[in-house]
């Protein structure tokens, strides 16, 4: 059965928050995307194509997707365009079920180190923070207050793949706490005025820790960092006041990251 051109017109609103929440699913765009949901064994659920923008490594994409019953549906430039967030579509695209889980819903093994995005409204800050957790072995990503929706195109292109391997976990502040209580997570926040990394960040090397990253603009709110177990911070030159939030909460990342592994 081709696809109606209603479908059309509901797939068109995943390019909003109001629709993604309505819909439960979200788009990934371009072939290197679809290819890494393939590497994550998390397969959409509808795949749109461009049949004048084919090429000999897309054609090889839809012939794995298909011998994996993916429903492939052939429109046109136009309504491509319509239904992607780029200006310029690599013509295909893909839709995928949103997986979005609250604390009450996790299994009982929950991994060591847990991301914690908090207001971080850049979408591009999110999807950099999403694969520096990937990279660095941060299987779970706890989302509040205003950070930017995980689900966005802009959120999904810059995490380049890591949306599909990661945990997502979003609720209030309060239900989080009550986990990282009842689990024995550690709260690290980062904080301008917290301890250098260096200094006390290996005596977390082994622990379970939530390391909780604040808004690019003032960082976490104060019972964030008044129920931390320890304020940390990245030692840096004074000409500059602050990293900005992917950049900060990478090099964290990475520093836990190497004392966990060692020298090699």
């Amino acid at each position: 059965m081709s696809i109606t051109r209603n479908e059309i017109k509901i797939l068109k609103t995943l390019k909003t928050t109001k629709g993604r929440k309505k819909e439960n699913r979200y788009i990934a765009e371009g072939v290197r995307l679809l290819e890494e949901s393939l590497r994550f064994d998390h397969l959409p659920k509808m795949i749109l194509i461009d049949q004048s923008q084919i090429d000999d490594r897309m054609e090889n994409l839809l012939s794995t997707m298909q011998k994996k019953s993916i429903r492939i549906e052939k429109i046109s430039s136009k309504d491509i365009e319509a239904v992607a967030d780029t200006k310029s579509p690599q013509g295909i695209i893909g839709i995928f079920e949103k997986r979005e889980l609250k604390t009450s819903e996790l299994s009982l093994r929950k991994p060591r180190k847990i991301l914690w995005c908090e207001n971080i409204s850049d979408p591009g800050n999110v999807g950099t923070l999403l694969r520096s957790a990937l990279a660095f072995d941060f299987e779970m990503i706890f989302v509040s207050g205003s950070t930017a929706d995980i689900f966005s195109p802009k959120v999904v292109r810059s995490a380049m793949g890591a949306i599909f391997k990661l945990k997502i976990v979003k609720d209030t502040e309060s239900e989080i706490f009550k986990l990282i209580k009842t689990q024995n997570y550690s709260l690290l926040a980062a904080d301008v005025l917290g301890k250098p990394i260096r200094v006390t960040g290996r005596k977390y090397s082994t622990k379970r820790i939530v390391l909780a990253i604040g808004s690019e603009a003032i960082g976490l709110t104060d019972i964030i960092k008044q129920k931390a177990d320890e304020k940390i911070r990245i030692e840096h030159e004074k000409e500059i006041e602050s990293l900005n939030a992917s950049v900060a909460g990478s090099i964290l990342m990475n520093e836990f990251y190497k004392m966990e592994k060692g020298p090699k």
